[in-house]
């Protein structure tokens, strides 16, 4: 590439309009590192501007017969060519890269939900169950205290032998209560290393998750560079 594209790139036929000044800076912009734009290429478009600026211009706008020495067509062609199948190649990899990382978005709700569910039950299920057993344990002892009571004032063997009845009632469910609050605790200390599983895949997802955001702004920043590269030479080959 050279100064006599760039001039002929933005137009300029012997005055620095405002026309040329807004396509100087056009080119510029795209052309700029921040943008992924090439340094040299950059580099040559400030050195054409500072000539326009200090009137000090070394084109011929006049000259009609350019041969390929003024201009390299071919190089131009061939690097068109390249930079349409970096651009191909690099948003095929983008859409991989994408598709990865809506596939671990789905998957990382999925895992977290269950998470979220394991410590649910861990937190939940377990009072639960034990403020239920101790309302009927509380219940069954009133009715008992009722019942000797009754036993005593009234002094009936049928009144003694319901006392005796929900007594047993009382033990058994005592013992009932004992081997579910066992069962509870053991169910619990299961879920609750599932629960830390599933936060340790939910972390592996995130981590992954994290890098491909990484690789894809990569991606990005070499597309928008090859894409900027692209229409360099393609407004080049417009000319021609």
């Amino acid at each position: 590439m050279n100064k006599e594209s760039i001039y002929r790139l933005i137009g300029y036929q012997g005055e620095y309009n405002q026309t040329v000044k807004k396509a100087l800076k056009k080119l510029l912009k795209e052309n700029h590192p921040d943008h992924n734009g090439d340094v040299k290429v950059f580099k040559l478009i400030n050195e054409v501007k500072k000539e326009l600026e200090n009137n000090q211009v070394s084109f011929n706008y006049t000259k009609k017969d350019y041969v390929l020495s003024d201009i390299d067509y071919y190089y131009c062609e061939e690097m068109l060519m390249k930079c349409q199948k970096e651009e191909e190649r690099l948003q095929e990899d983008l859409k991989i890269k994408r598709d990865k990382l809506n596939a671990l978005s789905t998957k990382y709700a999925d895992k977290y939900y269950q998470s979220i569910n394991k410590k649910g039950y861990i937190l939940g299920f377990q009072k639960q169950d034990v403020q239920k057993a101790k309302n009927r344990i509380i219940l069954l002892l009133v009715f008992c205290c009722i019942l000797f009571g009754l036993s005593i004032i009234f002094q009936k063997i049928w009144v003694f032998a319901l006392f005796v009845a929900f007594v047993l009632m009382l033990v058994f469910y005592i013992y009932y209560w004992i081997s579910m609050a066992k069962k509870i605790e053991s169910l619990n200390k299961k879920n609750v290393k599932k629960y830390f599983v599933e936060m340790q895949n939910v972390k592996e997802i995130i981590d992954e998750s994290l890098k491909i955001k990484e690789e894809i702004n990569e991606l990005e920043k070499k597309l928008n560079k090859v894409q900027n590269n692209l229409r360099f030479y393609d407004n080049i080959l417009k000319y021609k």
